[in-house]
């Protein structure tokens, strides 16, 4: 099974720094696959009762797609993103479940793990660089005790294996709310989004980029 959605890929690795890179990434891909190999895999949520992971095959044939929906136990967060890496989803289950679940489209897309963010943290996004290290980018880290907003974890069983703090790069307004967002791996780098919001969540200076190396 060939997993295909909408999504940012990414990856990275250690130091901070603020660039100004006139990098201009080509978003061209290439594939040999035949479009019935794919499948696309869609979280369906109202944001209040359930999320719900379907998958969409037979792409080949509009007018005969294969749908099948309910297909994870348990079941995704109300408020969740995916991410693919490597053959494998992660789903990042946002504010009020707080964790990672992995699943393995080619086990019949068995949630193979599921692990906690910490309490309150709030994941926005996950950037597996290996089976063994990936980057997850907390909205609300000050929920945690360890403050830092991009958590380092073997995505294999959830072992944290250190922090990153960006507070450095931010504006010195008194907040000191990072916010991060999405990632995105560009050469040996990951790029982070940062909206740099107050605490009530108001942008009250400009939105930034981190760079990890």
């Amino acid at each position: 099974i060939m997993l295909m959605m909408m999504t940012i890929l990414l990856s990275g690795c250690g130091q901070v720094q603020t660039v100004t890179n006139d990098f201009d990434p080509d978003p061209s891909t290439s594939s040999d696959s035949d479009s019935s190999d794919l499948s696309v895999a869609v979280h369906v949520t109202d944001f209040f009762s359930t999320g719900i992971l379907s998958v969409v095959s037979n792409l080949q044939d509009l007018d005969d797609l294969n749908v099948q929906t309910n297909i994870l136990d348990p079941l995704p967060h109300t408020d969740a993103l995916l991410r693919a890496f490597d053959g494998l989803l992660y789903i990042v289950n946002r504010l009020g479940r707080d964790s990672i679940q992995v699943v393995d489209p080619e086990q019949n897309f068995e949630n193979i793990s599921e692990f906690s963010t910490g309490q309150g943290s709030n994941p926005h996004d996950i950037l597996a660089l290996s089976s063994q290290k990936a980057y997850v980018t907390l909205y609300e880290p000050e929920s945690q005790t360890t403050a830092e907003e991009i958590l380092i974890v073997n995505p294999s069983n959830g072992a944290t294996l250190g922090m990153i703090d960006l507070t450095p790069i931010i504006d010195d307004d008194g907040d000191q709310q990072v916010r991060p967002e999405r990632m995105i791996q560009v050469g040996d780098e990951v790029w982070v989004l940062i909206q740099d919001l107050s605490s009530a969540f108001i942008a009250d200076t400009n939105g930034k980029i981190a760079v990890i190396n």
